[in-house]
């Protein structure tokens, strides 16, 4: 495992999003790299995802009105193409 050597000359970008998640962006000043080197993202502590969030909701309703995420597409999709395809049992 290599460690990279922080630059002396940098500067930093902070950006906040309403959800409260903290991102800090370390730049180089001595080139004209558009890319950070390093990226530090902070989560407050009841933060919780969007997939988390689907799983919370749907223990709470019926299996056939839940909603899935198709692994090979990314979007939702009901129970009955889940079971079509082979997604649940």
């Amino acid at each position: 495992m290599s460690k990279t050597k922080e630059p002396k000359d940098y500067f930093t970008r902070i950006f906040k999003t309403k959800e409260g998640i903290v991102s800090t962006w370390y730049y180089e000043k001595d080139h004209l790299n558009l890319n950070p080197f390093k990226v530090i993202i902070d989560y407050p502590k009841d933060y919780t995802s969007l997939e988390e969030d689907r799983k919370l909701k749907n223990k709470k309703i019926p299996k056939t009105k839940r909603r899935f995420i198709n692994p090979e597409t990314g979007k939702e999709v009901s129970y009955q193409r889940t079971k079509a395809l082979g997604i649940t049992k």
